[in-house]
């Protein structure tokens, strides 16, 4: 995979359509119920549909959406009753990372339930009010986030790669698995980089403390050269994403820009999110970054710089954790 290269060939203008038929959904609601914590039932419904998307057969995949739900509910759990003592949150992250990536090895399904969970775990503690009832937290986010997932729940009916190649001869033969060394060795290194870059969060960032291990999240693979790959890229759609976005957003200063780039915005997402790493990152930071633009400048402005330097910082980390595991584990 070369860097900044873009597969057209993966442009998915239908599953683009259809996540932008949620969207849609989540903004009317917000204008029905603006007390709401819409912007959490959106990233809920969004981790729950991306399950969805993976190849493999079709009951396994509704099995995987309910597994994802049923676990999501208990990981915000603990977040919030740990957020607020960080060393044992430090601790658990560590656990959820450890164990999330240890299940990314069983197939794409493996791969983004696993992925999914660690992301709900970090961010729930930021993205619903923290004194909000548990419980009732917990209800909203992934009983109305799902409303979302449930605008993709035909996905779940069609077909995918995997389905279509069922029961036919495999042309070349498949990559051995990695082995059990190599996969603890890598799941030790995600939960590391994962608690240090929020350490780092804590003391570096004022605004969210999430953002350097958000980076590190995305771009963190087995192997180095896939992991610069995804870091250029996503580094360079992120700037990008954040400089327009924010211009954007001081200029135009307008209540219709957000749920106009949300529309937009979100269809390049989905549509777009395996032509290259950095066209999701890109339209994703293009909404939130609109909203910087219309603070005050100088404290928008802020925001921005630390939302660029959590980037660097994240994908510095992700760099060092698997050089550091290739040079001292193994390679497979």
């Amino acid at each position: 995979m070369k860097i900044l290269r873009f597969n057209w060939k993966a442009y998915d203008p239908v599953g683009g359509r259809k996540y932008l038929a949620g969207v849609v959904v989540v903004l009317v609601l917000s204008m029905i119920f603006p007390g709401f914590p819409w912007f959490a039932t959106f990233i809920s419904g969004a981790l729950a549909w991306l399950t969805t998307t993976v190849p493999g057969r079709r009951g396994g995949r509704l099995l995987g959406v309910l597994a994802f739900l049923v676990l999501a509910a208990a990981l915000i759990g603990m977040a919030y009753l740990l957020s607020g003592t960080h060393w044992p949150w430090f601790a658990a992250l560590f656990v959820v990372a450890f164990f999330g990536t240890f299940a990314m090895i069983k197939g794409p399904r493996g791969f983004m339930t696993g992925w999914c969970l660690i992301i709900w775990f970090y961010v729930a503690p930021f993205i619903g009010a923290s004194d909000a009832p548990i419980l009732l937290l917990t209800c909203h986010l992934l009983g109305s986030g799902t409303v979302l997932g449930l605008i993709a729940l035909p996905m779940l009916w069609e077909k995918k790669p995997a389905d279509a190649g069922e029961g036919s001869a495999q042309t070349g033969e498949p990559d051995p698995p990695p082995s059990l060394g190599f996969v603890l060795q890598h799941s030790t290194a995600v939960g590391l980089v994962m608690v240090l870059g929020l350490v780092l969060g804590f003391s570096w960032l004022k605004t969210d403390p999430t953002m350097i291990i958000n980076a590190s999240m995305m771009v963190m693979f087995p192997s180095r050269k896939q992991t610069v790959t995804m870091a250029v890229d996503r580094v360079f759609g992120a700037v990008l994403g954040v400089l327009l976005g924010f211009y954007l957003g001081a200029y135009v200063q307008s209540a219709l820009l957000e749920p106009i780039l949300w529309i937009i915005m979100s269809y390049g997402v989905v549509s777009m999110m395996n032509v290259n790493a950095a066209a999701p990152v890109f339209f994703f930071t293009v909404i939130t970054a609109a909203n910087l633009g219309m603070l005050d400048h100088q404290v928008g402005n802020a925001i921005v710089n630390e939302r660029i330097f959590a980037e660097f910082v994240g994908v510095a980390l992700a760099g060092l954790g698997i050089t550091l595991r290739s040079i001292l584990g193994s390679d497979k």
